[in-house]
């Protein structure tokens, strides 16, 4: 496929790098169609490649198949994604077995994405597995090299704490989210543009976390100190970090309720619908599962203010949406926990891991 700027290389190895540049530079910009359609050619080349010298293109494969798994996993195609992201594992243990000190690294990185995809897919109990297991080998990483690994220690303690809030464990899911809040806060001091994004992404999760153990006003804190960094994140580059300002909105939304303060909450989930609403007009495929569930969450704030009327329109929509979802998925139910077989379907199930 000829793209604005491509060389038209006729060296299948440089036109899968750039293939691959040009997914993660079309997701920047919200363009996510085109991202997995470039990275899905990417895995193409190098599978060919490996087939001539399997030694020389079996790390590249394992890369692009990640790579890969991000963007299935975006566009609500989670099984597909949990299978991309299962080889890429797989490949990176075999590359390990080989030499661990070289791709070691890489491993973690796959581990985390599988935890991410495999938790997106109800598999809580193996999710959890590939998150311990990444904090483990990153944990190891850091003892080695402080400066090139916390930055990884940190994103993978974020995605432990979320996992296992959702298994209930959530003392230990405190823990590791306050832990990757305070590794993040070093690592801003030393380079805010490098990490800010990064910080605010693990003020949103803690503050989900303290939320569900009680501790209402430090969620509270947290949640709004989350939402100044992306308000501040947007304002520099609005296509990359406006989907994480309307769910910390949605976040901040439900807290604010929580402790009482409903007119804030209420204009909270109103500015983050807005925003969805806005990115399901540029990328309906990758955001209208957002919209769903941010449109749940505005009807039950002006449920609590009253304003049942709305609040029922408002319901109905998100209902409406996710029948449309659910219609085009085959009958997959596209939400985390809720992935239904139906008679003649072939579902991604649990039980894959390691």
């Amino acid at each position: 496929m000829q793209r604005m700027g491509d060389p038209s290389e006729r060296n299948p190895a440089k036109r899968a790098t750039y293939l691959l540049g040009v997914a993660n530079r079309l997701s920047e910009v919200g363009r996510s169609g085109e991202a997995l359609e470039a990275a899905q050619e990417a895995v193409g080349l190098y599978r060919d490649l490996v087939e001539a010298s399997p030694a020389a293109y079996t790390p590249d494969l394992a890369g692009s198949l990640n790579n890969l798994a991000g963007f299935l996993s975006g566009a609500g195609r989670s099984g597909e994604a949990l299978e991309a992201a299962q080889e890429a594992v797989r490949l990176r243990r075999e590359l390990v077995e080989a030499s661990p000190a070289a791709y070691t690294p890489d491993l973690a990185g796959s581990l985390n994405n599988l935890a991410n995809i495999l938790s997106g897919a109800g598999c809580s109990g193996e999710a959890l597995e590939a998150a311990q297991e990444a904090v483990r080998l990153r944990r190891e990483l850091v003892e080695a090299s402080p400066a090139a690994y916390t930055p990884d220690l940190a994103m993978s303690l974020n995605n432990l704490a979320n996992i296992l809030s959702g298994v209930g464990r959530s003392g230990e899911a405190l823990e590791a989210a306050q832990e990757a809040v305070r590794l993040r806060r070093e690592l801003v001091e030393a380079s805010p543009a490098a990490y800010t994004p990064g910080l605010a992404a693990s003020l949103n999760n803690l503050a989900h976390i303290l939320s569900g153990v009680g501790r209402s006003g430090e969620a509270l804190e947290a949640a709004q100190e989350a939402v100044g960094l992306y308000r501040e994140l947007v304002e520099a580059s609005p296509a990359a970090y406006t989907p994480d300002l309307a769910g910390s909105l949605n976040n901040l939304a439900n807290i604010l309720s929580g402790v009482g303060r409903s007119g804030e909450a209420l204009e909270a989930a109103q500015e983050a619908v807005g925003l969805y609403r806005e990115l399901v007009e540029a990328s309906p495929a990758a955001y209208t599962p957002d919209l769903a569930r941010s449109l749940s969450n505005l009807a039950n704030r002006l449920s609590g203010v009253g304003r049942s009327g709305e609040a029922l329109e408002v319901a109905q929509e998100a209902v409406r949406l996710r029948r449309e979802l659910v219609e085009a998925s085959g009958g997959l139910h596209p939400w985390p926990g809720g992935v239904v077989e139906q008679p003649g379907q072939q579902v991604v199930g649990c039980g894959a891991f390691g």
